[in-house]
């Protein structure tokens, strides 16, 4: 279904049927060691077969013949993907328009979007308002408020159709915003990976600081840097992220600064470098909270002896 009827003999001829499958699900044994390409549109198929019970990963490219790749381990961003060539793959050479829409959200705070798209034109819509592109740069007039939607209409080049016209993700360039704590992949973040930082401004009495004053931020994904009015506190890998600031905080108004990392699992959740090894809930990400400060009491213990004197038994 994916081709005319009258192409499928053309595609296949017989003696190049067997060679295109494995050898005893072994090594791939090549169709043919040179096919001689015609000028203007060539029909190719490729044919793949799993092996029962075994996982199947193939990575087709069209390169010249100077820059044939050596056969390596399957994985995205293989080098010659990047290689210029001058050979199309066209998968609807019929196709009379060659328009595609693509949406994501921008996180709060985003000022300059940057682009990586091949493509013939490309537009962009920012909650509805279109933005003008300049050297594959979008400089909004102000940074948004809140999460937003941002629409491409892109002109598509022969060959190069969905996601294959977005060389690059898109990367956003954030001002200091106001997020509320909780995980930021909620926030159009979730293939951040990286650090946030967090402040906030807190009073204290006099009576609160006859004591100890004790910091504990809850729940974090997944490091914590802790600074109060400017010294810093410590950092904590793993829960509790409970930290001692007696001797940082002061009466009246205090300054907190909690910065906090997660892991590459955002990074590695999608993507051209998509990995099957992140698994449900490593992409929660940020300070979860609740954020509390205590002022613990010291209290003495004494031990005091049930029986004075000496205590005997006997059985």
């Amino acid at each position: 279904a994916l081709l005319p009827d009258s192409y499928g003999e053309a595609l296949l001829p017989d003696s190049y049927g067997e060679a295109l499958l494995p050898d005893s699900y072994g090594e791939s044994v090549p169709a043919a060691p040179e096919v001689a390409l015609q000028e203007g549109l060539n029909l190719l198929l490729l044919a793949c077969v799993q092996p029962p019970g075994q996982p199947l990963r193939a990575y087709a490219a069209l390169v010249e013949p100077s820059t044939t790749p050596v056969r390596e381990r399957p994985a995205a961003r293989l080098t010659w993907f990047a290689e210029p060539s001058e050979l199309v793959y066209e998968i609807a050479p019929h196709r009379e328009s060659r328009v595609g829409w693509y949406r994501c959200e921008a996180p709060a705070g985003t000022h300059t979007l940057h682009l990586d798209v091949d493509a013939e034109s490309v537009q962009m819509w920012v909650n509805g308002a279109e933005a003008a592109i300049r050297d594959g740069q979008v400089r909004l007039n102000a940074p948004v408020v809140d999460v937003s939607q941002v629409a491409l209409r892109v002109e598509q080049k022969p060959g190069v159709y969905a996601g294959a016209a977005i060389r690059q993700p898109v990367r956003f360039e954030c001002a200091d915003t106001v997020l509320p704590l909780g995980d930021w992949s909620q926030y159009a973040l979730e293939n951040y990976s990286g650090g946030a930082v967090y402040k906030k401004r807190f009073a204290l009495t006099h009576e609160q600081l006859l004591g100890e004053v004790v910091l504990d931020l809850g729940v974090v994904n997944t490091t914590a840097e802790v600074a109060v009015n400017g010294q810093d506190v410590g950092v904590r890998l793993a829960r509790p992220y409970r930290f001692d600031i007696t001797d940082q905080v002061r009466e009246g108004e205090n300054e907190l600064e909690v910065t906090v990392y997660n892991t590459l699992a955002s990074y590695f959740s999608t993507g051209p470098y998509e990995s099957e090894y992140v698994f449900p809930g490593q992409t929660v990400s940020g300070l979860l909270g609740p954020v509390t400060v205590s002022f613990p009491a010291r209290v003495t213990l004494a031990a005091k002896p049930v029986w004075e004197g000496s205590f005997n038994s006997s059985f």
